[in-house]
């Protein structure tokens, strides 16, 4: 199943969001992907890094480690004090960087495999970029660098000290990798994907929108439902006329009662009306402003 969000009540004129405006949307895949990504990293801090060990280290193996290796394009492996090799998982090209081949830090600014290997170019804007090392700094301060990742809350670390593993690089969210990593949730423990239908919306975020079902809808069919319509005469100085050009006259949907407009429109209630038996079609419920 698929969600959009709606816009409750206008916060003025255009343009301003309209009453009905679609805010946000949510397809099968951003669900899925959003369940299996908090379940594998809970988000209470205690609970995300429950197994690290004294050294700061997750395991290999668990839940973290395996939506890590599935999702992320780059891993990078730890094979001596000052080496450290990086493999692109999707080509399974690598190379190895250490003492023989360092560089200036720089910042990460994208990924390109060569026809001929990985490019220099790339390699000191990824390996380096992971390393946090400072400006200037060389490969001696690799075992600095992650021992500092292995002491912070905010960095993922796995293996064993000396042996160290993590992942990086673009995020490969597709249909096929989250699936992989449902079946390793529904494997290792008694979670089950069918239970985890709805976004995880926060009660704050059902209070002046309102989250609909709907049939499920791919990346073009989602840049289209939440389109600003833009008069764009001027390349120069693009002008905002509406914040959305689709929207959903809720208020007169099947099944929506007087009593629960009410509700919807009541900002100190949490109103949810989602579920697969509330399901809307998105060609009858989603219009175009005119």
């Amino acid at each position: 199943m698929a969600e959009i969000v709606l816009k409750v009540g206008s916060s003025g004129p255009d343009p301003q969001y309209q009453d009905g405006d679609i805010v946000s949307v949510f397809n099968n895949l951003a669900i899925d992907y959003v369940h299996a990504q908090h379940i594998c990293f809970p988000r209470a801090i205690e609970q995300r890094f429950a197994n690290k060990t004294s050294d700061g280290l997750l395991p290999i193996g668990g839940l973290e480690h395996f939506f890590c290796k599935t999702i992320f394009q780059m891993e990078f492996e730890r094979i001596s004090l000052l080496e450290v090799r990086a493999k692109d998982l999707q080509t399974l090209e690598e190379f190895v960087d250490g003492p023989r081949g360092w560089f200036p830090k720089r910042k990460l600014t994208g990924w390109g495999v060569s026809t001929d290997g990985l490019a220099q170019r790339n390699r000191n804007q990824v390996t380096e970029y992971f390393f946090d090392l400072r400006p200037g700094g060389t490969h001696n301060d690799v075992p600095d660098s992650i021992k500092r990742s292995r002491n912070s809350n905010g960095k993922l670390i796995f293996g064993t000290p000396g042996n160290e593993v993590w992942y990086g690089g673009r995020m490969i969210r597709t249909a096929t990798t989250v699936a992989e990593v449902w079946t390793e949730i529904e494997l290792k423990t008694s979670l089950r994907k069918g239970d985890f239908t709805d976004f995880p919306l926060q009660d704050g975020d059902k209070k002046g929108f309102l989250a609909l079902t709907v049939d499920d809808f791919d990346e073009v069919e989602r840049a289209s439902l939440i389109a600003s319509d833009i008069d764009e005469t001027n390349l120069d100085n693009p002008i905002l006329l509406k914040k959305r050009k689709q929207f959903v006259d809720w208020k007169n949907l099947t099944g929506i009662s007087g009593s629960t407009i009410a509700r919807i429109e009541d900002r100190d209630q949490v109103v949810d009306l989602r579920g697969a038996a509330k399901k809307h079609l998105r060609s009858v419920i989603v219009d175009t402003k005119v």
